[in-house]
Order: structure tokens, then sequence, then C-alpha cells
């Protein structure tokens, strides 16, 4: 419980991208609103804001090499739980996720991969 507990100023919990981004926003003294006008007309995907949100978090605590966002795997849902977490500590926390079962991953990387793939796709 103390573990949660100390989590729970850096957890962000939504099944909308500004649902997320607000809790994010929240997280920080000073940190931009969510980007709609980045987004519109765009193809639906969450790429770009993902790639915009981790420029924006590496930009913060520059001495501890800047923060990432990790998401904990949803197992399904709508519902997308992520943590902020310092960038140095991303691939420690992840395999240790791993030994207890828990999937949690990069949103950039997946949404990179997911593009990857759509752009492979046969026309």
């Amino acid at each position: 419980m103390a573990l949660l507990w100390h989590l729970a100023g850096y957890t962000a919990s939504g099944d909308k991208l500004d649902e997320l981004h607000e809790q994010i926003q929240d997280m920080f003294d000073e940190f931009p609103d969510f980007p709609y006008a980045m987004l519109e007309g765009g193809d639906g995907s969450a790429l770009p804001y993902f790639e915009w949100l981790d420029t924006e978090l590496a930009q913060r605590a520059v001495d501890e090499g800047g923060y990432d966002l990790i998401q904990i795997d949803g197992n399904g849902t709508d519902q997308m739980d992520a943590l902020v977490v310092y960038r140095r500590d991303t691939n420690d926390i992840i395999q240790a996720a791993a030994l207890m079962g828990v999937t949690i991953g990069r949103p950039l990387t997946y949404y990179r991969g997911i593009e990857a793939m759509v752009g492979k796709r046969p026309g």
C-alpha cells in the first residue's frame, strides 16, 4: 500500500488523451495545455501527441535526465494507466514490472510501432 500511495502523485489515468494530459499537467507547476490544434485534421493517430509529450517531459528535471511516460498494460480496455518517471529509470522499471508479471511500456514506442506497421501494409 505504501508503494501505491507514493506513486499516486505520478500516476495518470483516462480513456481519452486530453483527460490523461490534464492529469500529467497537474503534476507540474507549469505545463502546456493539451495541443488540440496540433491534432486537428490528422489521421486520428496518437503518435504526434506522444512525440510532443516526450519532448515536453524530457525538458523537465534535466539534471535527473528528464521525465518519461510509461504505460501499464490495460488488458484490452480503453483505459490508459500511466506513470511519469525519471527517464534514467524507465528500463529498470519495465524490467522489474516484467519480473512481477506486469506489462509496462512506453506509449511513444508502441505508437511508433503501430505507425511502422500501418506504413508497411500492402496497398
